[in-house]
């Protein structure tokens, strides 16, 4: 999405300036899947991958999608909101509206926020949001100060750097997108977060044999989950992981 400058600076300043840093403590170190908006793939087809290294994600929904087909790609159903979350995955929340931060005002991006959590409640009433992401990780510091009341943390797309550090109001998570593909070295990070114990995020959209930009081939998670578990990494969904390193090993 263009930019003016004014929102390139503010959207700098958002990925860059620490709010809360903390050092991640694990004693296996911690890998998150994140899908999202979501395509009904990385449920269908990210599911089967999880379940078969003892792996849970992170779904992140965008109440608009519900129901709906985008270029020929079914997105989520109600059924799937339920089922994920019995097998144990989490529900983490975009804004409804699917809109950038940087795009609207900040009263408005907050409303669409509250309204995604009526459309989880309506659906799963009581279900407890934990986390948030950005669309198109587009994030300006007062929409982090803003939101860090109502959410444990908050992710946007920026490359992760060092793995035992983290800012939960901005986790660092690479994107497994098949326009970015070669762009991260996720051997090398698996094996950092492994060695540290720390925490690595990554997110994409669709799991798909023939994927759009956004989403990936099923195989390339696969052989990272693979990696991930032979290197002796939990496979937590991101509440859980927050959790898991601000207790310390």
């Amino acid at each position: 999405m263009g930019l003016s400058l004014l929102q390139r600076i503010e959207y700098r300043a958002g990925t860059v300036l620490p709010l809360s840093a903390r050092t991640a403590r694990s004693r296996r170190g911690i890998l998150s899947v994140t899908f999202d908006d979501f395509p009904r793939s990385a449920w269908q087809v990210g599911g089967e991958l999880l379940g078969a290294v003892d792996g849970r994600a992170t779904y992140y929904v965008a109440g608009r999608f519900h129901d709906t087909a985008v270029d020929g790609a079914p997105y989520f159903t109600s059924r799937d909101l339920i089922d994920l979350v019995a097998a144990g995955h989490e529900l983490g929340c975009h804004s409804f509206d699917h809109q950038s931060a940087l795009k609207v005002r900040l009263s408005s991006y907050m409303a669409s926020v509250r309204r995604n959590a009526d459309f989880v409640s309506s659906i799963l009433p009581g279900y407890h949001l934990r986390s948030h992401a950005f669309p198109y990780g587009q994030v300006r510091v007062a929409n982090r100060l803003a939101l860090r009341g109502k959410f444990a943390a908050q992710r946007g797309i920026e490359t992760p750097r060092k793995l035992d550090r983290f800012d939960p109001t901005h986790l660092r998570a690479g994107a497994l997108e098949a326009r970015r593909e070669g762009q991260i070295d996720w051997p090398r990070l698996i094996e950092e977060a492994a060695r540290s114990g720390g925490w690595l995020v990554l997110f994409t959209h669709g799991l798909r044999s023939r994927p759009s930009p956004y989403d990936a081939q099923p195989k390339v998670l696969e052989g990272i989950l693979r990696r991930a578990q032979n290197e002796g990494l939990e496979i937590l969904p991101v509440g859980e992981a927050l959790d898991r390193v601000q207790a310390g090993p």
